[in-house]
């Protein structure tokens, strides 16, 4: 969990610069990182956590709550709600 949660994109970033260097016997003179929806947490998680690891990262649409479509389905409360219109939560399984 934790390679997916955050650590796997920082040490792929630090396993590339280091292919990069051997390769190109020189360090690389900027790094960036763009990712949408789970590749945008990643880049949120990355700009939180290792800042040093790109020059810059874009993130977009981040997916942020991965916890609560898991819970959801636990408790049996993922479904449509035909009555709001919204496809998650049921009204009847918010917090």
């Amino acid at each position: 969990m934790t390679d997916f949660g955050y650590r796997g994109i920082h040490e792929m970033t630090r396993v590339a610069k280091e292919v990069v260097k051997a390769f190109y016997g020189k360090e690389t003179q900027h790094s960036y990182f763009t990712g949408c929806s789970n590749g945008g947490r990643q880049a949120l998680m990355e700009a939180q956590r290792f800042p040093e690891d790109y020059d810059g990262i874009i993130a977009g649409a981040p997916a942020n709550f991965m916890d609560a479509p898991a819970d959801q389905g636990a408790r049996g409360c993922a479904g449509d709600d035909t009555r709001s219109g919204e496809l998650y939560p049921r009204a009847s399984c918010r917090r």
